[in-house]
């Protein structure tokens, strides 16, 4: 677990550092004046179309593929930040040069971020909460250590963060993809969850354009404050549903909803000396909204026979709405001048937007454990989804539609081979089935083992062929 927690907070920290208005990334936007801000835009823009076209052919590669994706997203990473780096900060042809270099650390970060993803999704619901929210504090610690070196050793931090996120997870045990790639691909999320993540992200451009517009009265070290509030809020997320693994997991994104819309009220009417008040709140909100995100999409990517695809779609989305947000902080600094009284006018109206979401996405109580029973492609696997519940392992076969009961039935396997055999023609991946049937991984390959050598096939795809074929006959 620390493994993996490590590995992933290096990412989050080289993404902070040199992409996400870090020091390093101040560095360089003080190089290039305002072409330099352009640069967090085009990262994140490429960022989001790189998520999916990782996530359509991650399902399709072998461990080994997996393993060149990540040793060449951290060579993309360290080459491209390197690059940004060093190139002179003159001349349309080196600003295209940069570009081109920050979209080369865009599209290789995308890929080692996808695959920790993958390597997570084989953990169970505990133990996902706590590496993610460990996650967070290394990277944090990282950021903080980095941060305090002279920009003289930045290109250190661009090169050595990638290849310890890459060392640590070439040596991980992820899961092998199971599914063919002629499966069916369907968009997989509910349009209240992407209208969700898109609202609150655009309170967060607006959120940076408060910033940016009464930086003198705000507390003076904000934005080192600003980041151990938010990882204090991740550590007390993943707390929570590390202890109460049953925990209603919309708490997190009404209690985000809550804690944000306070901010932004409290903004305007706060004196000048209490304006941190509402940085607190905005920090506290957004990390745990944050974490409800990537632990959703972590998660769904488990239960789904496509977890690559799934998970893509997920990073697609918090990076496509970062994105958007981006935009919008940017239109409100051109359109609007530096003043306080605008602080307080969008701060407003960003809360009252926030106000409208709460009653537009909220819904019934959601656990871990009420999705299990959902197809991906289909469930509601959001606000508003009615998730109460529980899987029951042992009436799996039952519940199988009749030509599967008769498929199964003049099978020669044991009952519990049976049950591994209708989650296998389900197009369930082993996390899920180790899950849902409570059974050790050795216990899990020793059936399916059994299961290919009592039917003389080779692989789950000559399963889904025997089961065609007895629908043909029927």
């Amino acid at each position: 677990m620390n493994r993996c927690s490590l590995g992933l907070g290096g990412v989050m920290a080289w993404l902070w550092l040199f992409y996400l208005s870090g020091p390093f990334f101040t560095g360089i936007v003080d190089a290039w004046g305002e072409r330099g801000v352009s640069f967090i835009r085009i990262f994140m823009g490429v960022h989001a179309i790189a998520f999916i076209l990782w996530g359509n052919r991650s399902d399709c590669f072998s461990l080994r593929e997996r393993r060149i994706v990540v040793w060449s997203g951290c060579a993309g990473m360290s080459l491209g930040t390197l690059l940004v780096l060093f190139i002179p900060p003159a001349g349309l042809g080196n600003y295209l040069a940069a570009s081109m270099s920050v979209a080369l650390a865009s599209i290789g970060g995308a890929g080692v971020v996808l695959e920790w993803g993958r390597a997570m999704s084989g953990f169970e619901v505990r133990r996902m909460a706590i590496s993610f929210s460990l996650a967070c504090l290394y990277g944090t610690v990282i950021f903080f250590a980095a941060a305090n070196i002279p920009q003289l050793y930045a290109p250190l931090a661009a090169v050595s963060l990638p290849l310890l996120s890459a060392f640590l997870l070439a040596g991980f045990g992820q899961p092998e993809a199971v599914m063919p790639p002629m499966m069916s691909r369907q968009f997989p999320f509910p349009g209240r969850l992407v209208a969700l993540i898109l609202l609150v992200y655009l309170a967060g451009g607006a959120m940076y354009k408060i910033i940016l517009s009464s930086a003198q009265t705000l507390l003076p070290d904000a934005y080192w404050l600003s980041s151990a509030l938010y990882c204090l809020g991740y550590l007390i997320a993943g707390a929570g549903l590390y202890r109460v693994p049953g925990l209603d997991l919309g708490l997190l994104y009404r209690c985000s909803l809550a804690l944000l819309t306070a901010g932004f009220m409290l903004f305007a009417p706060l004196g000048a000396s209490l304006k941190g008040i509402a940085l607190v709140l905005w920090q506290f909100g957004f990390a745990f909204f944050d974490y409800y995100t990537w632990l959703l999409f972590l998660y769904l990517g488990t239960r789904c026979a496509l977890p690559g695809y799934a998970i893509g779609w997920g990073m697609c989305l918090i990076t496509g709405a970062i994105f958007c947000g981006e935009l919008l902080a940017a239109y409100l600094t051109l359109a609007l001048p530096r003043v306080s009284s605008e602080a307080d006018l969008i701060s407003t109206g960003t809360a009252l937007l926030l106000i409208l979401t709460y009653f537009t996405v909220r819904g019934e109580k959601e656990t871990f454990a009420g999705w299990h029973s959902r197809q991906m492609a289909a469930a509601p696997l959001a606000p508003g989804a009615e998730t109460a519940a529980v899987l029951a392992a042992d009436s799996l076969v039952e519940s199988q539609p009749e030509a599967d009961n008769g498929f199964l039935a003049q099978l020669p396997l044991t009952a519990r081979e049976k049950e591994v055999a209708a989650l296998l023609l389900r197009g369930r991946n082993n996390p899920y089935i180790r899950e849902t049937l409570n059974i050790s991984d050795n216990t899990l390959k020793s059936h399916i083992r059994n299961i290919y050598q009592k039917l003389a096939i080779r692989s789950r795809q000559d399963l889904l062929s025997l089961h065609e074929t007895y629908n043909s006959k029927k």
